[in-house]
């Protein structure tokens, strides 16, 4: 598994750390590891340091770390089911569902320890979530444990030393995102596409000889773009082959028309099976566009079924328009029965909404065009469009 030959790597002795985590001095070193816990959670430290690097590269090379202090201090490795691996990481404990196992399974008495790289791996929220760590490891009467030195919360010392190693993870941290967010603001200004995960119709391609990001099209997703224009606009207005058991309510039904005028517009024909029926609607809306796209089995990103709001959110989606908006739904914290909730409402007074750099999906003329009959639907036009 790993190379056994650390003896000397780390400073710890086996009788210090058997006394430390508070059994007898009889007790066998290598049973130890079963009541360990290790934590592995990729930093932004890591991201500077390796920015090549995928979260679960480090996460193994925090593993491995870890495996050969326990080697090393114990002649055996933390057992598999013992390792904890945090691959989507939050700022805060809720945005950290394997840090929230972590805090429930040491409220057991088997576990004595949790192992991480670093302290600063377990917090990095707000000093509320900071306390809230501290007291479930001072009051479980857990052990927090590096490779370079171990903490006792009840230890007033230990305690203070900890206190602070978070308090300086959490301004690396305010200070990291300050630095990030001026970048990315100036790349914007730039036209250039600042989030990581590009928006439906595009792939998110690395721009040549320069910083930042812009967009391509994605040939599958920019059709379906240009499907849901043409159906806005034109109508839609295709065959339809019967199909066992359907009946004009249930063909009705699955494209959302009425069934009245299926009938009326195919009088001279009968659902047999295999025979074909005139499925035709002028000026369908987003809930049409969708069942349509579900019939042609079109896939969408999360591998769901099309919805009205997801046909929508490509008609009035900027980047497919030929711009790029930054601080348009800023996170705001408010306080509603007792407890604090996160929110992104609209923030257009002080959004920055400027020309991309990539060749949009619908050019302006089309885009005034899909404004124009969308704001005539009952339904409100997004405030971001």
């Amino acid at each position: 598994m790993y190379e056994e030959n650390y003896n000397n790597t780390y400073a710890t002795t086996k009788n210090d750390i058997r006394s430390f985590l508070g059994y007898p001095e009889d007790y066998p070193i290598h049973k130890i590891v079963n009541d360990i816990i290790a934590y592995l959670r990729k930093s932004r430290k890591d991201t500077e340091l390796y920015s090549n690097e995928s979260v679960e590269e480090t996460l193994a090379r925090h593993k491995k770390t870890i495996q050969e202090w326990a080697y090393a201090t114990f002649g055996t490795y933390i057992p598999d089911e013992n390792i904890k691996e945090e691959v989507v990481s939050g700022e805060t404990i809720s945005g950290r569902p394997v840090l929230q196992e972590v805090l429930k399974l040491i409220e057991n008495d088997k576990y004595r320890a949790v192992v991480c790289v670093d302290v600063q791996r377990l917090g990095r929220g707000d000093l509320e979530d900071q306390g809230r760590i501290i007291k479930h490891f001072r009051f479980s009467n857990t052990k927090v444990l590096t490779p370079n030195q171990f903490f006792d919360l009840n230890n007033n010392y230990d305690r203070k030393f900890f206190e602070n190693k978070m308090r300086e993870s959490k301004e690396y941290l305010d200070y990291t995102k300050d630095i990030l967010s001026a970048g990315r603001l100036r790349s914007v200004l730039d036209g250039n596409y600042p989030h990581s995960i590009a928006p439906y119709g595009f792939n998110r391609v690395k721009l040549q000889k320069q910083k930042g990001y812009t967009l391509e099209f994605n040939e599958d997703e920019y059709k379906v773009c240009r499907l849901a224009y043409e159906i806005l606009v034109n109508g839609l207005d295709f065959e339809y082959e019967v199909e066992e058991n359907d009946t004009w309510y249930e063909i009705a039904k699955k494209f959302g028309i009425y069934a009245s005028d299926l009938k009326k517009l195919n009088s001279n024909k009968t659902l047999d099976v295999g025979n074909k029926i005139r499925i035709s609607k002028i000026s369908p809306g987003a809930g049409v566009i969708a069942n349509y796209f579900n019939y042609l089995n079109i896939p969408t990103r999360k591998q769901e079924i099309w919805v009205p709001a997801s046909v929508l959110k490509i008609l009035t989606s900027l980047a497919c328009h030929g711009y790029v908006s930054w601080n348009m739904h800023k996170t705001k914290v408010i306080l509603k029965n007792g407890e604090f909730i996160k929110t992104r409402p609209l923030n257009k007074e002080n959004a920055i909404i400027v020309r991309g750099k990539w060749k949009p999906i619908f050019n302006e003329s089309e885009s005034k065009k899909i404004k124009e009959i969308i704001s005539k639907r009952s339904h409100k036009v997004p405030d971001d469009f």
